[in-house]
């Protein structure tokens, strides 16, 4: 359909329609997308489509897609070649992923992992996506998905979690500033969403001391109350603040 440049449906037309976005066909427990043709760099699917049809974003402009509990089925190939994705957000969990710019072609794998279960109902395998995570070989993407994960934790086992952890923590000076290069909200608001998970109204860190402690822990934030490094510096929780 890369040869098309205009579509119109009569409006009697028992079968098909199309809207400003895409082209759809009527079923009988929904609609099928057909083909989306807009040009948003964000799109929320129409809550009437219950099924994702072969190649249906290929190509797309889409950075970020909605995708409505309604959907119950979403073919292998769904979003073929949708090299600018970089955000899946699952109503049904209510859960956001992030999907590497890089390789183009691991996208595929990422938005190819959703399944439906002997009820017909639509699941994503988050396990999946764990594994492919810790394969990555870009660390600051790995991070990014870490960072992901950890603000939107469905099925994360605790092992994954406290790796998740240490991998930012490890890694959290270069990830804030490539952030900042890209000049990316959505990957600051997620990890400045994780960070303030962390902290008490009172002001307390979950876990930890909220005053100075010697030893070497996880992250190490200059604590100038005391002139060492600790996890529970008063810097920390104005850095999530400010995030």
């Amino acid at each position: 359909m890369n040869g098309i440049t205009y579509m119109r449906v009569h409006p009697d037309n028992q079968y098909f329609y199309h809207d400003a976005n895409a082209f759809y066909q009527r079923r009988e427990n929904g609609s099928l997308l057909i083909k989306y043709f807009g040009k948003n760099e964000v799109w929320k699917i129409p809550e009437e489509v219950t099924e994702l049809g072969a190649m249906a974003l290929r190509r797309s402009n889409l950075r970020e897609i909605i995708i409505p509990e309604t959907v119950k089925s979403i073919s292998k190939d769904a979003f073929a070649e949708c090299g600018r994705l970089e955000c899946m957000e699952f109503a049904a969990d209510g859960v956001k992923l992030y999907v590497p710019e890089n390789p183009v072609y691991r996208k595929g794998e990422i938005s190819s992992l959703f399944y439906r279960d002997n009820a017909g109902q639509l699941h994503y395998d988050y396990e999946t996506y764990d594994s492919l995570l810790a394969d990555w070989s870009q660390i600051l993407i790995r991070c990014r998905m870490a960072a992901f994960r950890l603000e939107y934790p469905v099925q994360l086992p605790t092992a994954r979690k406290k790796a998740y952890e240490a991998l930012i923590a490890e890694h959290l000076k270069d990830l804030v500033y490539d952030i900042c290069k890209r000049d990316s909200l959505r990957d600051l608001a997620a990890l400045g969403n994780w960070l303030c998970s962390w902290i008490q109204p009172s002001g307390a860190i979950f876990g930890f001391h909220n005053h100075s402690v010697w030893g070497d822990n996880p992250l190490r934030w200059p604590d100038y109350t005391s002139g060492h490094s600790t996890f529970a510096a008063p810097l920390l929780p104005g850095f999530a603040e400010a995030l």
